[in-house]
């Protein structure tokens, strides 16, 4: 048909346009990783008590401070710029990282996550470029060696009086995983003012997500799927922009549907890591009350869901529940497949 042919040449040119990523993810994250916990150690070279202890550990919690407040501004631009700028000559540098000097392992660990130091009218800045893919893969795994880091101090708790070093709080290389990254920041949401959903769509959500489960465990895939919020408000965030297009388009149903540089737009603002498929799962439908389980369009004669979950799922994906990353593919700068 005209609307098939169109979609498919839509296609081919989303395909086109793609580019390159440049670099392998796995080998990056494994190299970055190792890299990372070898300058964990040299921060921790010191006696696990003390003065020198608390700086060390001072500095490494405020590179997680710094990457954190950088991730969780991702979807507005005008802030992570200026979260990207951090003056070598200000309280909080000299405070957090000491001052400058080529020796500093804190320092250190900071450039390896990204912040290159260089020089302009007012002084030295240490700058991140949020446009390079490789940057904040380099970026987000130093925040998860870091949280390793973190875990490995509340389970030594106080044998640290007992221990003569810091080796049992250092990362090692080998115990992170490329698959981690995305789970870094998976609560955030697409948007700070979107709105929670309704008990019907949770409901809802809810089933779609128990059938999946049940689909994998016939095909004998028995590790369950997480719920990753991020994903889950950009479906839905996708979803309502489709509704407003159709009410707006009203005939011109083709032209209002959602394409695959919609979906990339949106992804690209969360924080996620470089090098994953994300398969946005779209179905539309005009039966309302049926999809929802309901008797009328009234909401009334049926129950929290009116239906077993067999009627309202094995048909149907609801878009609420519908985005799905799969990482990770080498090759392509945030590829995202629709």
């Amino acid at each position: 048909s005209e609307v098939a042919a169109r979609e498919a040449e839509l296609a081919l040119q989303e395909e086109a346009t793609r580019p390159a990523l440049g670099f392998d993810p796995a080998a990056v994250f494994q190299d970055a990783y190792a890299e990372a916990c070898r300058l964990i150690e040299d921060v921790l070279s010191v006696p696990p008590m003390g003065k020198e202890f608390t700086a060390a550990v001072g500095g490494l919690h405020s590179i997680a401070s710094v990457l954190d407040r950088l991730f969780t501004s991702w979807a507005c631009e005008d802030e992570t710029e200026r979260l990207s700028r951090i003056k070598e000559d200000s309280q909080a540098f000299i405070q957090n990282f000491g001052q400058r000097s080529e020796k500093s392992a804190v320092q250190a660990l900071l450039a390896h996550a990204g912040f290159r130091r260089g020089r302009q009218s007012s002084g030295a800045v240490w700058s991140f470029d949020r446009h390079d893919p490789e940057t904040r893969l380099r970026a987000m795994t130093v925040r998860l060696c870091l949280q390793r880091f973190a875990e490995l101090q509340r389970l030594r708790g106080t044998h640290r009086w007992a221990q003569s070093n810091n080796s049992a709080v250092v990362p090692k290389p080998g115990d992170g995983s490329l698959l981690e990254l995305l789970e870094l920041y998976k609560s955030q949401p697409v948007h700070a003012s979107q709105e929670r959903p309704n008990l019907r769509e949770r409901n809802l959500e809810a089933e779609v997500r128990i059938k999946l489960q049940e689909r994998r465990a016939e095909a004998g895939h028995t590790l369950p799927l997480l719920l990753h919020e991020g994903l889950s408000s950009a479906a839905r965030s996708l979803v309502q922009e489709q509704r407003v297009r159709v009410r707006e388009a009203k005939e011109d149903r083709a032209g209002s549907a959602i394409r695959p540089a919609d979906v990339r737009k949106l992804l690209a603002r969360m924080p996620l890591p470089p090098g994953f498929d994300a398969a946005h799962l779209y179905f539309c439908s005009t039966e309302l009350p049926r999809l929802f389980g309901l008797a009328s369009s009234t909401g009334s004669g049926g129950t929290s869901m009116g239906g077993s979950a067999k009627d309202t799922t094995e048909t149907r994906m609801s878009p609420p529940t519908s985005s799905l990353a799969r990482p990770w593919a080498s090759g392509q700068l945030d590829r995202r497949r629709t």
